[in-house]
């Protein structure tokens, strides 16, 4: 997976330019803060056998990746979310995997981009 196909810059530089970096960093902050806490969101709510969590959880995170363009993390969260909404219980281990790999290539982008912004 190559930088582009995580992280859409186009979404960041449409940030700066609506409000400024600092805002640009707020957002990346405001990713960084509440992202990983609903990743751990999911392996309660699938042993319990709550799609409707998962859909919820995934629906949150898709949102939240669009906004700040992780367009890898974007496009798996919207995947898990189809499959919890039509209970493809065997789909979702994958598609988590998937998200998870997605987080943790375009969390390294984000730290570098905030990184720039910030300088």
């Amino acid at each position: 997976m190559g930088d582009a196909e995580c992280l859409n810059k186009a979404a960041l530089e449409s940030l700066q330019k609506m409000a400024g970096a600092k805002f640009a960093i707020r957002m990346i902050d405001l990713f960084f803060s509440t992202v990983p806490p609903k990743l751990a969101e999911f392996q309660p709510a699938l042993s319990a056998g709550d799609y409707h969590q998962v859909q919820d959880v995934a629906h949150f995170i898709k949102s939240s990746c669009r906004n700040i363009g992780a367009a890898a993390m974007q496009d798996a969260s919207a995947r898990l979310e189809q499959a919890a909404r039509e209970g493809k219980a065997d789909a979702i281990p994958g598609l988590l995997q998937e998200m998870e790999q997605a987080y943790a290539a375009v969390k390294v982008l984000l730290e570098e981009e905030r990184r720039i912004l910030s300088s």
